[in-house]
């Protein structure tokens, strides 16, 4: 039998010692804020946070790392998170050789920008909140944004540069890896230059992460910006 103190903890009862058959909860009230599951009759019983239980990310890092690289493309950042990741992943994990690929003339050449994706989670709330702090993730990185005045058509005259790299670990307060994904953006035409981590660091910072909207009440309690790691 386990203790709680605090009003966010709740107790779930079971009629057996295996904690398989489920008989109810008791939740505490202000005049019961101590040992909440003592005297609590039943075989099983056991205390959780129910903050921590509602979002499994409550306690954890989510630990971010961009690249040391940045590439010219023709979509912007945050779409081409979007893109990729809604291709290549599924409710199971995602498929790195499922690549995005969108093909674009710039700079009086014919390119193709190409995404691989790799990543592993539980469910889709995990992976909607990690496409979405890799969204803004790429969109805090993209910088130089310009119009082609050699090459383009007037409605598709726009390139920017983003990091060719960037990831999302979320581990809990052990450091136990509880979900994970990356993209890293390629374009055949075009070489990678060094990116800028003084400025992205910057702009990409832990307290823009945590306004990342929570994903079915899935959010990280605390992050971690690394830059020109890979």
């Amino acid at each position: 039998m386990v203790g709680g103190t605090t009003l966010g903890f709740q107790c779930n009862i079971y009629s057996d010692g295996a904690c398989q058959n489920f008989v109810g909860t008791v939740k505490p009230s202000p005049a019961l804020t101590r040992d909440i599951c003592n005297g609590i009759p039943g075989s099983g019983i056991t205390c959780f946070n129910q903050a921590a239980f509602d979002n499994p990310f409550a306690d954890s890092t989510a630990e971010v790392t961009v690249g040391s690289k940045q590439i010219t493309v023709d979509i912007d950042g945050k779409s081409l998170a979007f893109l990729s990741i809604d291709q290549a992943c599924n409710d199971n994990g995602c498929d790195p050789t499922n690549k995005f690929t969108h093909p674009f003339e710039h700079s009086n050449k014919d390119c193709t920008e190409s995404v691989t994706v790799e990543g592993n989670y539980d469910n889709a709330d995990q992976r909607e909140y990690m496409k979405s702090l890799l969204g803004e993730t790429l969109l805090k990185t993209e910088s130089n944004r310009r119009l082609d005045l050699c090459c383009s058509s007037e409605d598709n005259n726009i390139i920017k540069d983003v990091a060719s790299f960037a990831q999302v670990v979320v581990n809990d307060a052990l450091g136990n890896n509880q979900a994970q994904m990356s993209v890293t953006v390629g374009v055949d035409c075009i070489d990678t230059t060094a990116l800028d981590c003084a400025s992205t660091r910057n702009t990409l910072t832990e307290a823009a992460l945590s306004t990342v909207p929570a994903v079915g009440g899935l959010a990280a309690g605390i992050f971690k910006v690394l830059c020109g790691k890979v």
